[in-house]
């Protein structure tokens, strides 16, 4: 990936030829058709050599990261198998592992929650961060949460088990052990 841009600055001296050579310059990438070389310039005429950093750090940052974004879809197809696929292609594009935190999940899940219709889909992600984050109570206690809404009790008590296992005083203990403690009568 490359991000390049400039200003007018030396235009009317005839001794700079930088804004020239860089449109011979972006004149070359767009003709060589580079396969692989993913590219954006951007002149910014009313700027000089101090203003323009702050605004081409900023198209830069956008440019290279435009698809770190999870794409917007129906909650419906937003499961685990569509945010492994988002995180598969940012890995291959940035040439490094990337995995969804923690919290960018378990927010996505606490919406699609909301929406009873796309609870599957929820319980799917949190599995994900269960996986992804096999040591943390959090993870492991709001799937049991869901696995409890969805009605399966019997997996909400190995979730809210292993919770307690890894945090003895996670936030809602007390209630995992109370619930365990009525499922095991």
């Amino acid at each position: 990936m490359i991000f390049y841009s400039d200003v007018n600055e030396g235009m009317s001296d005839d001794k700079s030829t930088f804004h020239a050579d860089l449109l011979k310059f972006d004149a070359l990438i767009n003709q060589r058709k580079i396969a692989g070389l993913d590219y954006k310039y951007v002149h910014y005429p009313e700027d000089t050599h101090m203003t323009e950093p702050v605004k081409a750090y900023y198209d830069a940052l956008r440019f290279i990261f435009r698809q770190w974004d999870i794409p917007q879809t129906d909650p419906k197809l937003l499961n685990a198998a569509f945010i492994k696929r988002h995180y598969q292609q940012l890995s291959q594009r940035y040439g490094y592992a990337i995995t969804p935190t923690e919290a960018s999940i378990t927010n996505l899940a606490m919406d699609l929650i909301a929406d009873y219709g796309a609870l599957y889909n929820a319980i799917s992600l949190l599995e994900m961060n269960t996986q992804n984050y096999p040591s943390s109570a959090n993870a492991f206690s709001l799937l049991g949460d869901a696995y409890l809404r969805n009605g399966d009790r019997s997996k909400a008590v190995v979730c809210y088990r292993k919770a307690l296992a890894l945090n003895p005083r996670i936030q809602n203990a007390k209630a995992m052990e109370v619930f365990i403690s009525s499922f095991n009568k």
